[in-house]
């Protein structure tokens, strides 16, 4: 077969895959946008993927036909690495300068969390060295799922372990501040779509940062190249030029439907015992994460000139919207808890595929 060859064999395929089971991915994602829907309604975090996730997994697991192609969220990936490549901005760092205490104790929390969350599922529930490393990794269920999985991990897994420790985080951090720090939850606040449409311009520059950090992508062998390339290409642009290369919000929440869908639909014929045994597993570790971050925030008050209220959501591994919210009810620097968050997601992003593939080299010489 050809290299010219190769790519036609491939639209082939995918077209019989359409005619084949295009009800069943007509139906997926129905069911889907109906789970983001109700997501949405209640508040719950990251509804755009934990809705059609939870959904299309209790369906697949309950004997439904649910369908997801992998092809068909490569799309997803791309948007989702150019929206938190636009996300991120000069006013993030400008008070790096009165942060570099704490900032360096996210890099030490960053650098002891991984391995450890690592060892733990590998030793106690037997997950393979991807898996477990990426599932770990405090960094985000789009991205780390996306890695985990380009490399070869379960994807399934790695969503389902990061679900858990975000679920855990976003209910026990609020409940805690609320009992002894006088916390009051704004339970009117629901995010959904805005009608935010980008000009013309954005838009050329938004699709050529995506397809070329895709193909460079690619071509440097960067590990989930579909996610990372547009990530990196996108942050390039929007802190280099006056263009808002942002996916617009109805752009973004198809993605993560779709990508929530198809990790869902993956767990067909699992059981459901299996799956209530991986989210255990991912509470425990979610669990462990939280005990650690308060540990720092505790030694960070005595080290640096913050207090531990603002500490301990700068440090709660996962649900930046909603760790924003509970400091902003309490009059915290917002600032300080987004900036840490935010530098912890950069940390991993950084971090995760290069110490895994070390970590990955000295096992292999081992």
């Amino acid at each position: 077969m050809t290299v010219l060859e190769r790519p036609s064999s491939q639209i082939r395929a995918a077209l019989t895959d359409l005619r084949r089971n295009g009800w069943r991915l007509a139906l997926t994602l129905l069911l889907g946008g109906l789970g983001a829907a109700g997501a949405v309604q209640i508040s719950a975090p990251l509804p755009w993927i934990l809705g059609p996730l939870i959904t299309t997994l209790i369906l697949s697991v309950a004997g439904a036909p649910m369908w997801i192609p992998y092809w068909l969220r490569v799309p997803g990936y791309a948007v989702l690495g150019a929206l938190f490549g636009a996300s991120v901005s000069f006013d993030a760092f400008h008070d790096l300068g009165i942060w570099t205490i704490s900032m360096s104790g996210m890099a030490l929390y960053v650098a002891i969390t991984i391995p450890l969350g690592t060892i733990y599922l590998q030793k106690i529930c037997g997950y393979d060295h991807i898996t477990a490393f990426f599932s770990a990794a405090p960094g985000g269920l789009l991205p780390m799922s996306a890695m985990g999985g380009s490399l070869g991990g379960d994807e399934r897994i790695i969503a389902l372990v990061q679900s858990a420790r975000l679920v855990v985080t976003v209910l026990l951090i609020p409940i805690s501040f609320r009992l002894f720090a006088g916390y009051e939850p704004q339970g009117g606040k629901v995010t959904g779509l805005s009608l935010y449409t980008p000009e013309m311009g954005d838009w050329i520059m938004l699709l050529t940062a995506i397809i070329l950090g895709t193909v460079v992508g690619k071509l440097i062998r960067l590990p989930s190249h579909t996610f990372l390339g547009p990530f990196v290409a996108v942050l390039i642009v929007n802190l280099t030029t006056d263009f808002n290369p942002n996916p617009p919000d109805a752009v973004a929440g198809a993605a993560q439907i779709l990508i929530g869908c198809g990790i869902g639909a993956g767990f067909a014929k699992i059981k459901a015992r299996t799956v209530a045994n991986i989210l255990g597993h991912g509470a425990s570790v979610g669990i462990g994460m939280i005990v650690l971050a308060m540990l720092f925030a505790v030694l960070l008050t005595r080290l640096s000139p913050f207090e531990f209220p603002a500490l301990a959501l700068a440090f709660a591994p996962g649900g930046m919207a909603e760790m924003t919210l509970v400091g902003f009810a309490l009059g915290l620097d917002v600032a300080f808890v987004i900036g840490h968050q935010l530098g912890r997601f950069l940390l991993i992003m950084a971090y995760a595929p290069f110490a895994f593939a070390r970590w990955s080299n000295a096992r292999k010489a081992d």
